[in-house]
């Protein structure tokens, strides 16, 4: 196999009696290139069509050794390259680079929010609440950019996040257990790239965050995370929580800290909702580490 690309293939499409191969590239949310499909004819590589998606898809074709070019005009092998053609429509309108609506700049359908574009002195301290005074080499994006777009919610989303990270009974640790239940939970692989560092950062175990991310059965884990675990799983599954789990939970965490579970958990539910909403792609630079379900 050919490789055009540093990433490499990601799908092939082959037809080997027509000398036809077709590979797309996956750039995990980037934006890629233009689309090419060549065949063999008589020994030589020859371009069968080529075109450009609206935002950069990168299709790379690559020809297959010795295939057979006496074929090559038979009804067969033409039905096979409009399948294949089809083949790649398909796949790649599937890519989030034919996402027309995506900001550059922001990384999703919402566009950075400037602070000239504040009505309101309110409206002016709550973005200086939330992004700072001092100037930025990055835009703010995410949830915490997203939410500029109605002032009056930003602030109080800012107040709760900040002080659930920082000043919560549960402690920093059990904030980022919490949050990628809440990310696992909503399929948000924004949220979950960035707060599974630093769930390992805060002391989290990696049994834990592997269970949660693989959503393995919760077993050989310290008991506070193997409870949190089984909250967020009821809670999100069962849209309950019994009082055995309850009353284990105030045990181990106090009444306050056991609302402040579900009160962390939920923020980052929330948190990914709007970014379903803006469809927000992930950075360039960082991976995405929440894999895709079954």
């Amino acid at each position: 196999m050919h490789n055009c690309s540093p990433k490499g293939f990601n799908m092939t499409h082959t037809d080997v009696e027509a000398g036809i191969t077709a590979g797309f590239v996956n750039f995990n949310g980037g934006l890629p290139d233009d689309v090419h499909m060549f065949k063999i004819r008589n020994g030589k590589i020859e371009m069968i069509t080529s075109w450009q998606r609206p935002q950069r898809v990168l299709v790379c074709a690559s020809p297959i050794n010795n295939a057979p070019s006496s074929r090559g005009e038979t009804m067969l092998s033409r039905a096979r390259l409009m399948l294949l053609l089809g083949l790649c429509g398909i796949a790649a309108a599937q890519t989030p680079a034919t996402r027309t609506d995506i900001d550059p700049n922001s990384l999703s359908r919402f566009p950075i929010v400037q602070r000239s574009e504040m009505k309101t002195d309110a409206d002016r301290a709550a973005y200086d609440y939330v992004v700072g005074t001092e100037p930025r080499t990055t835009p703010l994006r995410g949830p915490r950019g997203l939410s500029l777009y109605s002032p009056g919610s930003a602030e109080a989303l800012e107040r709760l996040n900040r002080y659930l990270r920082n000043d919560s009974v549960i402690g920093r640790r059990l904030f980022e257990l919490c949050a990628i239940i809440g990310a696992w939970e909503i399929q948000q692989q924004y949220e979950w790239s960035s707060h599974e560092p630093a769930a390992l950062q805060f002391g989290v175990s990696q049994k834990a965050i592997d269970t949660i991310k693989f959503n393995r059965p919760i077993e050989g884990l310290p008991e506070d995370e193997t409870v949190v675990i089984q909250m967020g799983r009821q809670i999100f599954r069962e849209h309950r929580l019994d009082s055995e789990l309850y009353a284990r939970a105030v045990k181990l965490f106090g009444r306050q800290g056991t609302l402040e579970l579900s009160i962390t958990m939920g923020d980052y539910v929330l948190a990914g909702i709007m970014l379903i909403t803006a469809d927000h792609q992930l950075p360039p630079n960082r991976p995405a580490l929440l894999p895709a379900r079954k």
